[in-house]
């Protein structure tokens, strides 16, 4: 049994690792006010299948280092440490990340930006990009 458990775990993680894979445009946060400037300079993460990411905006990369996956927690390390993200909803679609802090938190929702599909309400914004 215990071995079925282990297993499980890393079925869903390994799942949740593939959905992952791609890059992921930030769309909307739960503080605008806080994340506007994010928001503004158009916050795009890259997550490699080697476990890398790269995180960039209009301005350039903003940084790259590597990434994991743990039950429901992601951890992405850089030159000033390691940051966790509570995974909220990954879908090949949607990513949502709670970033907390203290007694706060601020959820970050993206958009998967290499799996783009079109669908309902979502046409127009799409037949606009493709030209």
């Amino acid at each position: 049994l215990m071995f079925l458990s282990v297993l499980f775990i890393g079925v869903a993680c390994t799942e949740k690792t593939n959905l992952l894979i791609g890059k992921w445009e930030l769309v909307k946060t739960s503080s605008p006010q806080r994340m506007k400037k994010a928001l503004d300079k158009g916050l795009i993460v890259e997550f490699n299948k080697d476990n890398t990411y790269i995180s960039s905006s209009l301005e350039g990369i903003n940084a790259q280092d590597g990434w994991r996956i743990e039950n429901n927690t992601l951890y992405m390390t850089d030159t000033s440490g390691v940051s966790e993200f509570e995974i909220i909803k990954l879908t090949e679609s949607e990513l949502t990340l709670r970033m907390s802090n203290d007694n706060d938190w601020i959820d970050l929702m993206f958009q998967n930006a290499s799996r783009r599909t079109v669908g309902p309400g979502r046409e127009a914004f799409f037949a606009w990009k493709k030209r």
